[in-house]
């Protein structure tokens, strides 16, 4: 474990010492103008909160580059998990991949998300969806649960193996339940 982090921390310093080697320092400050008398404390907050401004659009890059490369090492981490048979690394390479997924997600969905409600009502919409969302998958997950505790009743007809026989019910009636769930709860717990 410690050779997978410290081999993710080499390749981030790699990455990250990189642009900052092509940067040269100025050999000479420039001078203030003549005339000129120190800036008053709103333009020198204004410029600094122009420049923190400025790096936004840079680090939001930087950020999904980052978790970009960390997505492809963990696909080739799985890879070589795979070729080697390394249960460990094929456990940290899933968690990788999963973890950077998600936040890749996360970063590109949220602000597309955050900038298109200017009103409650947006907000709310957006709820609405989200809950008609979990449903309609909840269903189609119990449609395809049933298919599965169909093919679990037939495997338990053709060789007879009691657990064939519980997971096809079990399944059943969970499918059933996930239905019955997905169908009540957003009628009988409307928004206000």
């Amino acid at each position: 474990m410690k050779k997978v982090y410290g081999f993710l921390a080499s390749l981030l310093l790699i990455l990250l010492v990189q642009p900052l080697s092509s940067v040269s320092a100025m050999s000479k400050l420039p001078s203030p103008p003549n005339g000129k008398s120190i800036e008053s404390s709103d333009s020198f907050l204004d410029n600094i909160y122009s420049d923190v401004g400025g790096l936004g659009t840079p680090l939001y890059g930087w950020a999904i580059d980052l978790f970009t490369i960390l997505f492809v090492v963990g696909t080739l981490v799985m890879i070589l998990s795979i070729a080697f048979k390394n249960g460990q690394w094929q456990k940290y390479a899933q968690g990788t991949m999963l973890t950077s997924f998600v936040i890749l997600l996360l970063m590109r969905g949220l602000p597309i998300i955050m900038l298109s409600m200017n009103t409650t009502e947006d907000i709310d919409l957006l709820f609405t969806a989200g809950v008609a969302f979990l449903s309609a998958t909840t269903i189609m997950m119990a449609v395809m649960s049933v298919g599965i505790s169909a093919d679990f009743k037939f495997n338990y007809h053709l060789i007879e193996h009691p657990k064939y026989n519980r997971w096809s019910k079990n399944l059943f009636y969970v499918a059933i339940l996930m239905t019955f769930l997905a169908v009540l709860v957003p009628w009988f717990f409307p928004q206000v």
